[in-house]
């Protein structure tokens, strides 16, 4: 497994001074979704989330992954967590919620998104679209993770 720094450092070569469409930095982004998952208690928690946009949104490929020193568990959370071109956001998404973690990670990336840090560098008009955006993916997601979670033992 790859250590926090070099995934970081991984992260960083792979954003460099991009910007999503918010014109928030894709690293400072991924780190602060890392941040989010900072308490998590697996230890892919903080790997995945640094490197969660490497594939779908730069120039890095699953191969630059793997050489890098990712192991088959991070590549399967990368990989739940990249949106494909042309997909919905229902099979994303679902893909998202099928794996705990996953489903953790993207609840953060999507809190990130929300967060006011974000949102206050956005034009009146672009921040109603990301927030509205952002609130239905999460809205989306939820409703797929319910019907992932196990029934409770006191149900009848």
């Amino acid at each position: 497994m790859i250590s926090i720094p070099e995934a970081d450092a991984l992260a960083q070569r792979a954003h460099g001074e991009d910007r999503n469409r918010s014109g928030v930095l894709f690293i400072d982004h991924v780190r602060s979704v890392a941040a989010r998952m900072e308490d998590d208690p697996d230890p892919y928690a903080v790997l995945a989330a640094l490197l969660h946009d490497t594939v779908e949104k730069s120039w890095m490929t699953w191969d630059d992954l793997r050489d890098a020193g990712a192991d088959d568990r991070l590549i399967a959370l990368v990989d739940a967590l990249t949106e494909r071109d042309g997909e919905s956001e229902e099979s994303y998404l679902s893909r998202a919620a099928i794996d705990p973690l996953a489903l953790r990670i993207k609840r953060a990336d999507i809190a990130d998104k929300l967060h006011m840090r974000t949102l206050s560098l956005l034009a009146d008009t672009h921040r109603q679209a990301v927030e509205t955006r952002a609130r239905r993916r999460l809205s989306i997601l939820e409703s797929i993770a319910e019907q992932f979670r196990a029934p409770s033992p006191d149900a009848s």
